[in-house]
C-alpha cells in the first residue's frame, strides 16, 4: 500500500509531521552505520603507536628497532643482544671506542670489550710537579738542591720497572713506559724516589685501591702526597 493511499484524507498537518519523522530517520541510519570510533589507533585499528617506525634504541646490552605490526601500528621489537664484545651506540650494536662503554669489570680493547683482569698494559709516567720542600719542611737533596727525581712501579709490592732519574728538577718530564700484566688481585704502587751518590730514597708514592677502576681510568694526574702531582697514562697492549 502506497503511503498516498494510506494517508488519503489525512490532515494537512499530520503528513507533514509524518514526512519529518521518516527524514530524520533516514538521516540517522546514514550517520550511525560506522558507530564508534577508535580513539589512538593507526587507520582506525583500535591500537596505539608505542614509537615511531624505523627508529632505534639501546637497550639491556641490546638494540631494537620500531617497525609497523600487524594490527598496522608501531611497535618495538625485541632487543638483539649485542656479541663478541661489541657494545651498543646509536641503536646499533659495533666496536667500543671507550673503556666507559664497557662494564664495571671490563675495558675496550682493539675495538672489543673485554675482561680488564689479566691484561698487560703499559704504564707510563709522563710528569710531575714537585713542592720545594718535603712534607718536613726540608730540602729534598742532601745538598738542599731540586731532588732528581724518577718513578718506581710496583705491582703487589715487587717492583716492575723503574725511570731514568731527572736531574735537579723540580718539573720533572720523563714520557717513560713499561708493561706488565696485570689481574684484578694485584695492588698497584706508584713510588717516587730521589737518588743520589749514596742511595735512593723514597719521596712519595700512591697505592691504588681499585685496581680495576685504575686501568679503566686511562690516567690522569695525581697527588702521590705533600701536593706532589704527578701525570701518567695506562693502556692494554
Amino acid at each position: 500500500m502506497s503511503l498516498n493511499t494510506l494517508f488519503r484524507g489525512a490532515p494537512r498537518a499530520l503528513l507533514v509531521l509524518v514526512a519529518v519523522t521518516l527524514a530524520g530517520c533516514a538521516s540517522g541510519a546514514g550517520s550511525g552505520g560506522t558507530g564508534s570510533s577508535f580513539g589512538g589507533g593507526s587507520g582506525g585499528t583500535g591500537c596505539t603507536n608505542t614509537c615511531a617506525a624505523d627508529a632505534k634504541e639501546c637497550i639491556d646490552g641490546g638494540a631494537r628497532t620500531c617497525s609497523i605490526g600487524s594490527d598496522g601500528c608501531a611497535h618495538w621489537g625485541s632487543p638483539v643482544q649485542c656479541k663478541g664484545g661489541d657494545v651498543c651506540e646509536g641503536g646499533s650494536c659495533g666496536p667500543c671506542s671507550d673503556h666507559n662503554q664497557c662494564d664495571n669489570v671490563s675495558v675496550c680493547h682493539t675495538g672489543r670489550c673485554v675482561d680488564a683482569s689479566g691484561l698487560k698494559y703499559e704504564f707510563t709516567f709522563v710528569s710531575a710537579s714537585i713542592p720545594l720542600k718535603d712534607g718536613n719542611g726540608a730540602a729534598w737533596d742532601a745538598f738542599g738542591g731540586a731532588p732528581d727525581a724518577k718513578m718506581r712501579l710496583f705491582k703487589s709490592d715487587d717492583a716492575v720497572c723503574t725511570t731514568s732519574a731527572a736531574q735537579d728538577d723540580y718539573a720533572p718530564v720523563w714520557n717513560e713506559s713499561c708493561s706488565t700484566i696485570v689481574t684484578i688481585s694485584d695492588s698497584i704502587n706508584f713510588t717516587m724516589v730521589e737518588t743520589d751518590a749514596i742511595s735512593d730514597d723514597n719521596m712519595e708514592g700512591h697505592t691504588f685501591t681499585d685496581t680495576i677502576a685504575m686501568l679503566k681510568s686511562g690516567g690522569g694526574t695525581i697527588d702521590l702526597g705533600n701536593k706532589t702531582m704527578l701525570t701518567w697514562k695506562v693502556a692494554p697492549k
